[in-house]
């Protein structure tokens, strides 16, 4: 085979090989696209909740009600209407997913404090906050994720 036949062969070898990959470039870019409209077509909750003063008189079993919602900056994936009750504290999950939870508690000089994280009624978490030995203040955090579709509170 002389060069300038080999040349050509060449030639069309790599003009089929950049026809391939720039169907396949397509796909890839038409099947990240439907996965991101999937994603966009699902509902997505997400807000952050707070208790702005001291709860020093929480009874055992107590719900803990954070009186303040704060929704999240991404509007548009944001439900608290139905998802978080903030007049019993109760969080309802409105679709099966995976759900993140996080929670903080502190405690004064000489106090301890427990809470826990409750799926369909039953403890599933718990967080302990201890400095009845010292006399400094104590605080830890919680962060929980689960796949539920459930009543879950603190």
């Amino acid at each position: 085979m002389q060069l300038k036949e080999k040349e050509a062969v060449y030639s069309t070898e790599i003009a089929e090989l950049k026809a391939e990959i720039a169907i396949l470039l397509e796909e890839k870019d038409t099947g990240i696209r439907s996965e991101i409209k999937k994603w966009r077509s699902k509902e997505h909750i997400a807000f952050s909740a707070s208790i702005p003063a001291a709860s020093n008189n929480l009874s055992d079993h107590q719900t803990v009600v954070y009186s303040r919602i704060i929704p999240n900056q991404l509007q548009e994936i944001t439900d608290t209407s139905s998802s978080y009750n903030p007049s019993d504290g109760i969080f309802t999950a409105p679709v099966s997913g995976v759900y993140v939870f996080t929670w903080s508690a502190s405690c004064g000089e000489g106090r301890w404090q427990d809470t826990e994280l409750v799926v369909d009624s039953a403890p599933y978490r718990f967080l302990s906050v201890d400095s009845n030995e010292n006399k400094y203040f104590g605080s830890a955090a919680q962060t929980v994720v689960l796949e539920v579709c459930k009543v879950t509170f603190i």
